[in-house]
């Protein structure tokens, strides 16, 4: 029977097609689809187990070759030609028919499987196609795992790759390709030889990089699978290591001895680092942490200046709860502002809200011994309230009647008129800052050493409201890459970092070694300009600076990596629209404002606007020509020393010159928020805005704002919103408020970010939503880093 008869001569196919073609180009293309065809039938392009398996007849007397569905083998052996007897049914691929062929007319039988071996084995040997051999192999294991011969090609396979993996220093992928070849024979020297070999060469490798972190997890992993014994070279480094880690235990040791316990902490954190199990340490690093605990703290920013109740600079805010307790302290948004308590006691507000009553704690004492009394804080309100004395804040001036002391531990503050939240004015040190004796020694610590890339707290042992059982240091290490932060909180060089990105809270999640948590309240991002700017002093000017700036796209890109997280977005003014429409923080912000768009046209048409305002002004005075944004100076945009910020500042001044603006950088000096040689025309500022009815004065106001100007509308409308006496009526005020600072935009507002920060869990007490990170440090307590 002639099985070959329509497949023996293909090319039939193709005259037969052309006959009732017409036209050359057509008869071109036929052509060239039934090659492809063919050759694709044939298995000529791509690999065997792209088409569905198949096994091919060789015949006797024509030599043509058959595909055939696979044949109904027993154990898919072909039989010996001794046992090759009678008739074999076949279905051919072709046309999908079932014919009965006598063993007889049958030369050879290759099939599928042992073909995709023979492929696998070429594609690495003679091509050099190793991903194409591996996704053979693999094909093979999961479809054939007892096709004979496939364990010998996968090993050879496993042992060439891995040496070729290593020559290149692909280190890891030859680890993991040697460690496939060790679980298919464990017994097999190449296995053995290539495991140690590579992996010796990936942990020096680390050592290198001063990764030590990396190089003892892979040690310890290496070494408890696969056993000491097969790891020779891994021994020889875990015994330098050691060694090295003994040296420093008995350095730590000697300086317990001394009673030297900062420095034997340090000196025993270094143990840890290079090789934790050393005879010994684990118990050392225990007893070193008992007695002096020390917290290690990653930031980008540094404060120069501590104070908790700063609105406009992040490190300040949070060193100044270090360092110094106020009067009253913001604890966090309530139904109707903010809630504010007092380490020094209790206040209570009156009915008709023009008194505030505070109970001091008699307790609570100076650092002579003697006790805080209703008389020494009276004297210092009335300081407050008094324009010709160095202490005066005008707003409490304007507010306060009289202070009456009631009893010694006991004094009535009673107010001009009703006010919704005079707490919040009093955000103040118990005593001026030049004064010698002052309650509690000021906070529960001092500032012992500050260099530009650290800073330590020491415990304030006269400091008499912590618990006895907080860290005896903080050390607060500054860091110009998040990256390396990152890095230096998850192989345990750090316990805390102090501010993480959104996105980078996301992706932290999964470590288990850490928790990731939210502070209570989103922060608000601005430029604030220099009004002795000629330009920047024009709003039009302003308009066009903000619609130039693609906010979304930088927003996006740069803080949220491309993610949606809930609070984080663009916003209208200088005020927060807080997380949800029900967030009690947003009671100042007006949500039908929409934020301006990107729009550079019309931001060249209000830059060009300005241009025209000040050639009107200069005419008026008797000039000929105004200031030119052709002849403009480049501006100079100011940032804290922070790298996601500058990073910001670089994407804003990149798209300045899109419309010819010149834009320069100009990093702030630590703990600044402001140029204190006055060169900067913007300053990138993240504010605090968590309590508008007294923060908006904070910003906006001229005397002693952040902002240096302002114009009569707004300061009318500060005016309004100080007069406020009900909530009824502050709640207007202020969207008012919102509304002209979206008009005039006295500040550029960019965005809010819900902020994160990170610790490892052996840190515990922390709090799960603080306002700052130090907000419960008296009740912290930390256990040792032991990897």
């Amino acid at each position: 029977m002639d099985l070959s008869r329509q497949a023996r001569h293909p090319n039939i196919m193709c005259k037969r097609s052309a006959i009732s073609v017409r036209g050359g180009l057509l008869f071109c293309c036929l052509l060239l689809l039934t090659y492809l065809w063919i050759a694709t039938a044939n298995g000529q392009t791509g690999t065997l187990i792209e088409r569905e398996p198949f096994d091919q007849i060789t015949l006797k007397t024509s030599g043509e070759v058959i595909e055939v569905y696979p044949l109904d083998l027993p154990n898919r052996v072909v039989p010996p030609v001794d046992q090759r007897k009678g008739e074999i049914r076949i279905r051919r691929v072709l046309d999908n028919d079932e014919y009965d062929i006598n063993w007889s007319e049958i030369e050879s039988i290759a099939l599928f499987e042992r073909r995709v071996l023979e492929q696998a084995t070429a594609s690495w040997e003679q091509v050099g196609d190793f991903d194409q051999a591996f996704q053979l192999f693999y094909f093979l294991q999961q479809r054939y795992p007892d096709l004979s011969g496939l364990l010998e090609e996968q090993k050879r396979y496993l042992a060439f790759n891995a040496k070729v993996l290593r020559d290149q220093k692909k280190l890891h992928q030859a680890l993991s390709t040697i460690e496939e070849l060790y679980k298919l024979d464990s017994e097999s020297a190449a296995a053995s030889q290539g495991l140690n070999s590579i992996a010796t060469d990936l942990v020096q490798g680390y050592r290198t990089k001063d990764d030590l972190t990396s190089a003892k997890t892979l040690m310890l992993r290496l070494m408890q699978t696969y056993g000491e014994e097969k790891l020779p070279g891994l021994r020889q480094v875990r015994d330098e290591l050691d060694g090295l880690a003994a040296i420093k235990r008995d350095e730590a040791q000697a300086l317990v001895k001394e009673e030297r316990f900062r420095e034997a902490f340090q000196v025993c954190n270094e143990m840890l680092v290079i090789w934790p199990n050393v005879a010994g340490g684990r118990q050392l690093a225990q007893k070193i942490s008992e007695l002096y605990p020390l917290v290690t703290v990653g930031t980008h920013q540094l404060a120069a200046v501590f104070d908790s109740s700063r609105i406009d600079h992040w490190a300040s805010r949070r060193t100044g709860r270090l360092t110094k307790r106020m009067l009253l302290e913001f604890e966090g948004a309530g139904p109707k502002g903010g809630r504010y308590e007092s380490a020094f006691g209790s206040s209570e507000q009156g009915e008709d809200r023009r008194s505030l009553t505070l109970q001091l704690d008699p307790e609570i004492r100076l650092v002579d011994g003697s006790k805080l009394t209703a008389y020494s804080l009276s004297q210092r309100l009335r300081n407050m309230a008094d324009p010709t004395h160095a202490e005066y804040v005008s707003h409490w001036g304007s507010l306060l009647e009289k202070v009456s002391v009631l009893d010694v531990f006991r004094l009535r503050i009673d107010l001009r008129r009703p006010h919704v939240l005079p707490e919040s004015m009093l955000q103040v040190p118990v005593f001026p800052e030049d004064m010698e004796q002052r309650p509690i020694a000021d906070g529960p610590y001092r500032v012992a050493e500050s260099t530009p890339q650290e800073m330590r707290f020491l415990a304030n042992k006269n400091y008499e409201l912590g618990s006895g059982r907080q860290p005896a240091e903080i050390l607060e290490i500054y860091y110009d890459d998040r990256d390396k932060a990152l890095a230096a909180l998850q192989n345990g060089l750090i316990d805390v970092l102090d501010q993480i990105s959104p996105a980078d809270a996301r992706t932290l999640q999964g470590d288990p070694s850490l928790e990731i948590k939210q502070y209570a309240h989103p922060t608000l991002h601005l430029l604030v300009p220099n009004y002795d700017h000629e330009f920047l002093a024009r709003r039009s000017f302003r308009g066009g600076l903000l619609q130039a700036i693609n906010r979304k796209r930088i927003f996006s890109q740069l803080v949220l990596k491309g993610e949606d997280i809930p609070g984080c977005e663009i916003i209208s003014g200088p005020f927060a629209p807080g997380v949800g429409e029900k967030d009690p923080l947003n009671y100042a912000y007006d949500h039908d404002l929409e934020p301006r768009n990107y729009d550079p046209r019309l931001s060249m048409l209000l830059l060009f606007m300005a241009e025209y305002e000040l050639q009107q002004i200069a005419e008026k005075r008797g000039e000929k020509e105004g200031p030119k944004l052709a002849d403009m100076k480049p501006l100079v945009l100011g940032h804290p020393r922070d790298p996601m910020i500058k990073a910001i500042c670089t994407a804003i001044q990149d798209q300045l010159k899109l419309i010819s603006i010149p834009c320069q950088l100009k990093e702030l000096p630590v703990g600044r928020t402001r140029d204190p040689d006055g060169k900067c025309d913007l300053t990138y500022t993240e504010i605090a805005m968590w309590e508008p009815i007294n923060d908006a004065r904070r910003l906006l106001r001229p005397d002693g704002g952040i902002l240096g100007d302002s114009s009569q509308y707004l300061d009318q409308a500060l005016r309004r919103l100080d007069a406020s006496q009900t909530w009824t009526t502050v709640r207007p005020n202020l969207v008012d408020l919102h509304q002209l600072t979206h008009y005039e935009l006295p500040v550029i507002p960019l965005w809010q970010t819900v902020n994160y920060f990170a610790h490892r869990k052996g840190l515990l007490n922390v709090g799960s939503a603080p306002v700052v990170l130090y907000q419960n440090v008296e009740n912290w307590q930390i256990t040792p880093r032991i990897p």
